[in-house]
């Protein structure tokens, strides 16, 4: 279904207009390998979203922006792409009266749902959203190494002695941005299972009753803003109504809803927002066809050679295992959050777990995505060049001047230092050691709870020159979903070059995952077998931002504070068996 965007005569029409999500495979044409072929229903579910026609469509039209955009094109990001665990996506793909594209879609739901809650329930979203707009913002600031280091290897401009990006830094720098996401992801959910509790008989009557119109087509649209006299901004507005919105949708919805995603969700880096939501801002009375991403990947494809095209189409292959696990992470995230419409509290460390892990698969998928657009691009001819580029601009595309926040249009930020993210430099000279035990060594008796619990001690070298500040987390992996932490410090100058045994000094030390306290917890290696712990020294452009006390910073919260500052990391290694 094509989808028409009538003008909107309430606020935030031109910020409601581009969190619309289109699915780049439609009802009729989606199509997968032969074991997904069988049984494909008239609805959007994730197994059509893994299919493999599906993928290959939206992966092209990915490599059409990303080698026609540039940098600022590929900032733009719909705001409903962050911490999406509501179901909100599967409920506007499968809106029986497809109104799920229709640029009055939030606000239909947001208005009616708002008029159910009670004011204190409507306040409380507000106050959610002032204390929220920091980190979401951060979230997307965050991405512009990611982006940055893209459009650097496909330009060409890489550090001296590297070849291309270094996967595990890709990887790694993704597991910290999606922390944030995780922060997000569980701060909404417990707002929206703390309001879910506290509905009346007649307010969970009045949703059930929405439910039962069969589709939002069918719903009032005669409500005014129930909170317009606030004279919110318009970062906390756009908050406020995506969190009624999506409450709604997880309220009525399932975990599979929850899980549920459209191609388009991963490898956001690379410009296809831009290239096909850009036309319509702006122009209340545009229709986004539902086809474009899958006419414009093919014609994308005709005009490499088949050579290059396979280089495009093979990463469906490339990715496979990789995209089946984030569905698994996805699928247990949403089930996790989902506790919160009965209990008050739920295991954030296995969110925050399970949201690092996501964020390592995103950007292993990334990464090759990244690679393989720049190759396509280092073998194009002049003629290619040009043909792409009137296809582009035949889809209404214009050259991005600035950057984008989400959607908002913005100064392009300064970005920090991405030469971390490339492989065969800096990192092979930062070295963490320590004269207690070698690299891979087992960590001697003294550092554990079987001895004295003595703090390790560490030595360094090696740092980036621009280094400000330096932090250093001591974990250990039990699986993706059980991350221990023993110790967190940050804050520790720049000039610094060792931590001596039981040392103390001008820094600060977060909590653990033992006690909760603020100190070094000794390992205990409980089970069978050695345990793997990780010391991790990280060198940052900037004192990481922290808001919250010492015994309020966890790993997590350490890693997300740290997004987008890592100029370097050091490892070292050890083993313990009791």
């Amino acid at each position: 279904m094509a989808c028409v965007h009538p003008p909107l005569p309430m606020r935030l029409a031109a910020v409601l207009l581009v969190v619309l999500s289109l699915c780049s495979c439609s009802k009729d044409k989606a199509t997968g390998p032969s074991n997904q072929n069988d049984n494909v229903s008239d609805e959007y579910t994730i197994e059509r979203t893994l299919a493999d026609e599906c993928q290959r469509k939206t992966i092209a039209f990915d490599g059409l922006a990303f080698l026609t955009g540039n940098l600022g094109g590929q900032s733009f990001l719909p705001p409903g792409k962050v911490a999406d665990y509501s179901g909100f996506q599967y409920l506007r793909d499968n809106d029986p009266t497809q109104m799920g594209h229709n640029t009055d879609f939030v606000t239909i739901v947001a208005f009616n749902v708002l008029h159910i809650l009670t004011v204190d329930q409507r306040n409380q979203l507000v106050t959610r959203a002032q204390s929220q707009t920091t980190l979401i913002n951060q979230y997307a600031y965050d991405r512009f190494p990611l982006i940055k280091a893209f459009r650097r290897q496909f330009e060409g401009d890489m550090p001296t002695g590297t070849t291309g990006l270094d996967k595990n830094a890709v990887m790694t720098y993704s597991g910290s941005l999606y922390v944030i996401d995780g922060l997000i992801s569980y701060d909404r959910a417990r707002l929206m299972g703390s309001i879910i509790r506290s509905l009346t008989s007649t307010q969970k009557s009045a949703l059930s009753a929405l439910k039962a119109l069969g589709g939002v087509g069918n719903w009032d649209r005669t409500l005014t803003d129930p909170l317009q006299d606030l004279h919110l901004d318009r970062d906390v507005s756009v908050a406020v109504m995506t969190y009624a919105s999506e409450m709604y949708s997880w309220y009525a919805g399932s975990v599979e809803a929850d899980t549920y995603f459209c191609p388009e969700r991963q490898g956001t880096y690379f410009g296809s927002f831009y290239l096909k939501d850009w036309p319509a801002m702006g122009n209340p009375n545009y229709t986004i066809d539902e086809q474009l991403t899958a006419r414009a990947g093919e014609d994308f494809l005709k005009i490499l050679t088949p050579a290059q095209a396979a280089m495009v189409t093979s990463l469906v292959d490339s990715q496979r295992t990789a995209l089946n696990a984030l569905v698994d992470k996805r699928r247990a995230i949403s089930t996790h959050l989902r506790h919160f419409m009965t209990v008050e509290s739920i295991d954030s460390a296995a969110v925050m777990s399970l949201s690092e892990e996501y964020g390592h698969l995103d950007g292993d998928i990334c990464y090759w995505y990244a690679t393989a657009f720049a190759k396509v691009y280092s073998l194009l001819t002049t003629d290619q060049k040009t043909r792409l580029s009137a296809l582009a601009d035949s889809l209404g595309y214009v050259p991005a001047t600035g950057a984008f926040l989400y959607s908002q249009p913005i100064a392009m930020p300064t970005i920090s230092n991405t030469d971390f993210l490339f492989g065969g430099q800096s990192s092979a000279d930062f070295i963490l050691s320590s004269p207690e035990v070698a690299q891979g060594g087992v960590l001697p008796t003294e550092y554990t709870c079987d001895g004295t619990a003595s703090t390790l001690p560490l030595y360094w070298n090696g740092a980036p020159d621009s280094t400000q500040s330096l932090s250093l987390i001591m974990h250990h992996e039990a699986s993706p979903t059980d991350i221990h932490w023993y110790w967190v410090v940050y804050d520790i100058p720049p000039e610094t070059d060792s931590i001596p045994k039981n040392g103390t000094g001008p820094w600060t030390l977060g909590n653990n995952s033992v006690n909760g306290l603020t100190e070094y917890a000794p390992p205990c290696s409980q089970g069978p077998g050695p345990k793997t712990y990780v010391y991790t020294l990280y060198a940052l452009s900037a004192s990481p931002q922290i808001s919250v006390e010492p015994a309020q910073v966890s790993r997590a919260t350490l890693l997300a504070a740290m997004s987008g500052i890592i100029l370097d990391s050091a490892v070292l290694t050890v083993t313990y068996s009791r």
